[in-house]
């Protein structure tokens, strides 16, 4: 009997965890202007750590550096990734107990992923434009009109099968990268 709980203990959980989901909301709330100001390049890193280390609590700094890591995508150029790098880790530095070499340890694998996926995609994109040349010879075909005339119309040689396996070929190519760069991510957040 211990094991079920009564009304009032569930409420009180749930009133717990909306509490607790507020004052994160609170807390991302009042760091968004300076995080605005770190990604718009109108601070730097060492003016970001002044101002955490002035105006918030320590409480706030886990927040801030998720909300960075946050601010992260496979398409992120390799300025703006230093730039996080470099805040995510100066705010590590106001923290009583740091984890920096393994924040850097993850970022630098972020790094690569995201280099990687430049590459293959460049790669595959290249490959597609050279099938689709290959394959997009203009052809005379019949087509059915509305009021049921078959005339001569001008045509893209690439059927759509083929449109179908380039389809899926990217997607399969962005599925892939896009869990990795999640698991990495997750994995960020876990050593915050």
């Amino acid at each position: 009997m211990k094991d079920i709980k009564s009304a009032y203990e569930i409420a009180m959980e749930k009133a717990e965890k909306i509490d607790s989901e507020a004052e994160g909301l609170d807390k991302k709330g009042e760091l968004k202007p300076l995080l605005a100001k770190f990604f718009k390049e109108k601070i730097d890193t060492e003016d970001l750590w002044q101002e955490l280390n002035k105006e918030y609590e320590p409480d706030q700094y886990a927040c801030a550096q998720e909300m960075i890591i946050d601010s992260l995508g496979l398409r992120t150029t390799d300025e703006q990734l230093k730039k996080r790098k470099e805040g995510i880790l100066a705010i590590e530095s106001l923290k009583e107990e740091q984890n920096s070499s393994r924040l850097e340890q993850y970022m630098n694998n972020v790094s690569k992923l995201i280099k990687n996926y430049e590459q293959e995609r460049e790669q595959m994109e290249e490959q597609i434009k050279q099938r689709l040349q290959q394959n997009s010879q203009a052809q005379m075909r019949p087509v059915q009109t509305e009021d049921g005339r078959t005339v001569m119309k001008m045509e893209s040689g690439v059927d759509n099968d083929t449109k179908e396996q380039f389809n899926k070929m990217i997607s399969q190519f962005e599925e892939k990268y896009s869990d990795k760069f999640n698991q990495y991510i997750e994995e960020l957040k876990q050593n915050l």
